[in-house]
């Protein structure tokens, strides 16, 4: 008897994998749009990054770089579709965001293993809408996609999207670079390669292309450039952790692969076997599960009410100290406009996702956008309450509007401007939070009396048990900090069998003049 087909799992850890990045297939298109390619250094330009593939645990699409060849839709001329993309910032991000290109290719999954041969050139269903799809590609590469003469490490960062609802998709993006040649698109070698530019030009598109080739094989007169590609793994759970484990261990893999196709059916078996991961509910439990010789562990989440915390709590303390940690927090409750400035993307997610938190249950539900490209720059302009991080080469041209809060991780400074007003918290909640939160005792390699570890295991199972404690502490703390604030609250608030109300003067009035301030400006009451 055949067994019943489905296409995912409801909760599973994974919902699809992408790449995204430039290949041989794809056109060189400057991302100034009115510059003029001939007067452009090819190896020093930023490049706009192209969706190249993307795969559930049932369906593989890979999608066409050059627009050309697949036929433009009605009114565009680089043949891609502009897809309507969630978020607040709709008319920016369509504008901006990478379109997402018709698809070339389409593999099932009939049973246990990929199908390599193409069955559909429609765009398949995805766990994932196709228009959150095409808005990831500028966020897994926030300055473009640029060549480098030299061989770059592999690096990691985060990424989050909220839509108009205010539900979130995470992701996790593993950027590794790729050798490939330059040669002008006339030449005989590229001849023969499909997605040649031909009939409609474009003035973005350079009159070159890239062809894969090996390490060894540069030389002075004909280099080999490095071209960023990255992998990004998308979920609707925050398990930052074990997604960028997840991408770790598959990053040798990455880096063996001769070419696209091999890369592609790296990430398609990694995606058969993660989408069928389970996300544990909340409860003391686990899952685990083992990919090429690894075990990964999926913790659930501590209580119904909150989401997933799988990351270090300890990020802000990292780069601020517990009084502008304390002032952060208080920016959050009081809803302000606040700029995050780090040469870190990876950072700047990480610290904001923990600010958020140390705050549950209050829930922000203003704009978020923890990374902010270049291209969407002008966002930082919109009305109303934002979270934003950005690269410290944005902060010139971002108005130097005395309402925004910049607190740059680089130096560890929280910059309020005295126009703001923003009061300090009740001074007893404060000292209160300060006392709990001993940082010395929150590094490991500082206990020297702890026996040498015999293996690898046996110290990551101590360091992972070392960071729940300080989890825990952090939780701990937050939570007091925020039961001292508002736990009086239960005492204004009057119910009736259709609703229940609060009376928000008469809660002020119950403190002392120096605190009501504070209250005043906590929106989320």
């Amino acid at each position: 008897m055949k067994p019943p087909e489905f296409s995912h799992l409801r909760s599973s850890l994974v919902k699809i994998g992408i790449i995204v990045g430039l290949d041989e297939t794809s056109p060189l298109r400057h991302l100034n749009k009115n510059s003029e390619s001939s007067n452009l250094d090819q190896a020093s330009a930023a490049y706009e990054e192209q969706l190249l593939f993307a795969v559930s645990g049932q369906v593989a699409a890979v999608t066409s770089g050059e627009g050309d060849d697949v036929g433009a839709s009605d009114g565009d001329e680089g043949g891609t579709v502009s897809t309507p993309l969630r978020g607040p910032f709709n008319a920016l991000f369509s504008q901006t965001a990478t379109a997402v290109p018709p698809v070339k290719h389409c593999w099932t999954r009939p049973d246990s293993c990929v199908s390599v041969v193409p069955v559909s050139c429609e765009k398949p269903t995805m766990p994932i809408d196709w228009d959150i799809i095409g808005t990831l590609g500028i966020f897994c590469c926030p300055d473009g996609v640029q060549l480098s003469v030299t061989k770059r490490d592999a690096h990691c960062h985060g990424l989050v999207l909220t839509d108009l609802t205010g539900v979130r998709t995470y992701g996790s993006c593993l950027t590794f670079y790729r050798p490939f040649r330059l040669r002008r698109r006339d030449d005989p070698v590229c001849s023969s390669n499909d997605g040649a530019v031909s009939g409609k030009t474009d003035s973005a598109i350079t009159p070159y292309r890239l062809m894969p080739c090996s390490d060894e094989e540069s030389s002075a007169r004909d280099p080999v450039y490095y071209v960023p590609t990255c992998v990004c793994l998308v979920s609707e759970y925050a398990y930052h952790t074990v997604l960028k484990d997840c991408l770790s261990g598959l990053l040798p893999q990455f880096l063996a692969a001769a070419n696209s196709r091999e890369l592609m059916h790296c990430l398609a078996s990694f995606l058969g076997h993660a989408s069928l991961v389970p996300v544990p509910p909340a409860s003391g439990l686990s899952v685990s599960f083992v990919n090429s010789g690894k075990v990964y562990r999926c913790a659930a989440a501590s209580d119904p009410g909150r989401p997933v915390a799988d990351m270090r709590l300890n990020y802000p303390f990292l780069f601020f100290d517990k009084l502008s940690v304390l002032r952060l927090i208080a920016c959050l409750l009081t809803e302000q406009r606040v700029i995050f400035v780090s040469s870190s993307a990876s950072a700047c997610v990480m610290v904001m996702e923990c600010l958020l938190s140390y705050i549950l249950p209050f829930v922000w539900r203003q704009h978020y956008v923890p990374i902010l490209p270049q291209r969407l720059v002008d966002l930082t302009e919109v009305p109303g309450q934002y979270l934003m991080g950005v690269h410290p080469d944005l902060v010139d041209e971002i108005e130097d509007d005395v309402d925004i809060v910049f607190a740059n991780l680089d130096t560890g400074v929280v910059k309020v401007h005295d126009s703001i007003g923003l009061p300090p918290m009740p001074e007893a909640a404060a000292d209160d939070f300060l006392t709990q939160i001993q940082e010395r005792s929150w590094d490991f390699d500082r206990i020297s009396d702890r026996p040498t570890f015999s293996s690898l295991e046996e110290e990551k199972l101590a360091r992972t048990k070392h960071q729940d404690m300080i989890n825990s502490t952090i939780k701990d703390a937050c939570f007091q900090l925020l039961a001292r604030l508002f736990a009086p609250m239960e005492d204004f608030i009057t119910s009736d069998r259709k609703q229940s109300q609060f009376n928000k003067p008469q809660f002020i009035k119950k403190f002392a003049d120096g605190d009501q301030e504070f209250y005043k400006l906590v929106s989320l009451l």
